[in-house]
C-alpha cells in the first residue's frame, strides 16, 4: 500500500511512465509505515523466538522480515527526520537498493506462491475460445464452473473406457 500510494512514489511513477493516480495523505502513509515497521519487528521476534518455526523453515525465511523492513525503515527515516545531506543520500541509496532487492527476490519466495497460487487456480477454470464473427477472429474468455469441469472429466473418462 505504501509503495503504491505514497506521494513521493506516485511522483516517481508519473516521471517514469507519464501517468499517476491519487496519493494517500501524508499522515495516513506515515501511520501505515509505523504499523508495517511494528508488525515486521514483531513478526521477526516471533520467528527468532520460536524454536518450532526455526525447525520447520529454512534460515532464509528468518531473513525475509528484516529484508522487507529495510526499505520501510530507511524510507520512513528519510521522509520524517532532519538529516545531513550525506546521511540522507546514503540512507536513500540503501532504501532504493534494498527495495530493488526485495522486488528481485519475490519471485523465488513463498510470497510469489501466495500471490500466484490463487491466480493459477482461477486460470485453470478459464478457457480461451475463438469465434469468427463477421470475418473477424475473436478470442473470448469463458469461465467454467466446477460442475462443468466434473462433467467434462467424466465424459473424458467414459470415452477412455470405451476406447480401451
Amino acid at each position: 500500500m505504501i509503495t503504491l500510494f505514497l506521494a513521493a512514489h506516485v511522483l516517481l511513477w508519473k516521471r517514469g511512465v507519464g501517468f499517476a493516480w491519487p496519493a494517500l495523505p501524508e499522515v495516513a502513509t506515515r501511520w501505515a509505515a509505523l504499523v508495517v515497521i511494528a508488525t515486521g519487528v514483531a513478526l521477526f521476534a516471533v520467528r527468532v523466538g520460536s524454536r518450532r518455526y526455526r525447525e520447520q523453515n529454512s534460515p532464509q525465511e528468518l531473513l525475509w522480515p528484516p529484508l522487507i523492513l529495510a526499505p520501510c525503515i530507511t524510507g520512513y527515516v528519510c521522509s520524517n527526520f532532519s538529516l545531513s545531506a550525506t546521511t540522507y543520500q546514503w540512507l536513500f541509496l540503501f532504501h532504493a537498493l534494498s527495495a530493488n532487492l526485495v522486488m528481485a527476490i519475490i519471485p523465488f519466495t513463498k510470497v510469489a506462491r501466495a500471490v500466484l497460487g490463487p491466480l493459477t487456480r482461477f486460470a485453470a477454470h478459464i478457457d480461451l475460445e475463438s469465434s469468427e464473427a463477421g470475418g473477424e477472429r475473436r478470442f473470448v474468455w469463458v469461465l467454467h464452473t466446477e460442475e462443468e469441469e466434473e462433467e467434462e472429466e467424466e465424459a473424458t473418462a467414459a470415452s477412455g473406457r470405451r476406447a480401451g
